[in-house]
């Protein structure tokens, strides 16, 4: 069954100056919903360290951590002009995806505003960040540091199941 609907994004300010120029500012964005059977998840699910705080609650966040039996799905992302090695994130709602990302060449960022998630990528260098997965849908990224002449077209697309 596939259900589609339009919703209108709306970003914060930190997120509206990250994204100048991205062509991702105030766009309309199709979601499209598959049952989970059809679709393929991007990483690797990963338990985070079992003997932490809470071990046996349900994962949730809390003082700036995750607490309880938490899951995080690692996606390995490579960014250069003007493209990414995962132009399609595919991921569950609610999951703890931790991402891994690199530079073949300049500076670049990847900025999920649906995610409230912006990392700086550095050549030479692994830059790690991790965000929840928002409700089902598909959301556009991009990058969020100005790295040529095509960088509004330097984008790709999170599916959340």
């Amino acid at each position: 069954m596939i259900l589609e609907y339009k919703l209108l994004a709306g970003f914060g300010v930190f997120t509206l100056l990250a994204l100048i120029g991205t062509g991702l500012l105030m766009t309309t964005q199709t979601q499209t919903i598959t049952t989970p059977d059809q679709v393929v998840l991007s990483g690797t699910l990963l338990p985070l360290n079992p003997s932490r705080a809470m071990a046996g609650a349900p994962c949730h966040k809390m003082g700036g951590g995750w607490m309880g039996d938490c899951q995080v799905r690692e996606v390995s992302l490579e960014a250069w002009r003007y493209d990414w090695s995962e132009p399609t994130i595919t991921v569950k709602s609610g999951e703890l995806i931790r991402i891994q990302a690199t530079s073949r060449d300049v500076t670049h960022g990847i900025a999920i505003p649906a995610a409230q998630f912006n990392l700086v990528i550095e050549p030479g260098k692994t830059s790690v960040g991790e965000f929840t997965a928002p409700a089902p849908g598909t959301y556009d990224y991009g990058c969020s540091v100005l790295c040529g002449p095509g960088h509004h077209g330097h984008a790709g697309k999170l599916v959340v199941i």
